[in-house]
């Protein structure tokens, strides 16, 4: 390409001159008979030894080779992007299960903490209002005793009088809790008054029957003694459980608890 030059000019050579006659024929000219030319029946493209049925044949496989290459590689493509795909997907699916666990984790562990919290407070609220409650209780026992234990003694004054003169068998009452209190004992005498003598004599086997089996009593008349009076002997100990004697018992603590 480099030898050719371009131009738009044509230039002649005035030199010799020649004349072109088509209609002269060459003496060496003879027209070619084309039933005589054997080569003109085969296919001008032609190899040696390889004829056109082959090569359209070879040519035909080759295309389907690289054709079932093509789709091949085509199909690995595919599945490999699918496979990304899936592996993408589960990954993040994987991490998505995992924020929302943790998440779950920690509200749960936020929640129970949190609650736990408010028991706790609710407990040690429910403490010190329980406490506060039997303060306030120990100072209303504090104050309302001694007001309950004045008219208890008011009361029991007034009815004393009532009680010996309607109830006749005050002494018999007397003597049973005394000996109920006694029961380790086997021989008992108990001494009574003149006007107390007879109840109780009468009552001596009721008063067994509350004793030990095989315990002993008996009933003295004591003229020092006055009505509603008692005395209860056994082998180690005298107990006074007179109605009076309780009574006044009962008014001496009565009176030590309301500070009297």
């Amino acid at each position: 390409m480099s030898n050719l030059i371009k131009s738009h000019y044509i230039f002649f050579d005035k030199g010799e001159k020649r004349i072109i006659d088509s209609n002269i024929k060459p003496d060496a000219y003879q027209p070619i008979s084309f039933h005589s030319q054997q080569f003109l029946d085969e296919p001008e493209n032609e190899i040696e030894g390889i004829s056109q049925d082959r090569i359209e044949k070879l040519v035909m496989e080759e295309a389907e080779l690289m054709k079932e290459r093509a789709n091949t590689l085509l199909e690995d493509a595919i599945r490999k992007s699918n496979e990304i795909v899936e592996s993408a997907k589960m990954e993040a699916y994987k991490e998505r299960e995992a924020i929302l666990s943790n998440a779950r984790e920690e509200g749960y562990k936020e929640g129970y903490e949190s609650g736990l919290e408010k028991i706790n407070n609710l407990q040690t609220e429910l403490e010190n209002e329980k406490i506060r409650n039997q303060e306030e209780f120990k100072d209303q026992v504090a104050e309302l005793e001694p007001k309950f234990a004045g008219i208890m003694i008011s009361l029991i004054e007034k009815i004393t009088g009532v009680i010996i003169e309607d109830q006749k068998e005050v002494i018999l009452h007397l003597v049973k809790n005394t000996l109920n209190n006694m029961n380790n004992n086997m021989n008992f005498l108990i001494k009574v008054s003149k006007d107390d003598f007879n109840m109780v004599y009468t009552h001596r086997n009721d008063f067994l029957g509350e004793l030990r089996e095989g315990a002993r009593i008996e009933v003295f008349e004591d003229q020092s003694l006055e009505q509603n009076q008692c005395m209860i002997e056994t082998e180690n100990s005298i107990i006074d459980c007179s109605l009076d004697v309780q009574l006044k018992s009962l008014l001496t603590n009565l009176k030590l608890l309301a500070n009297i």
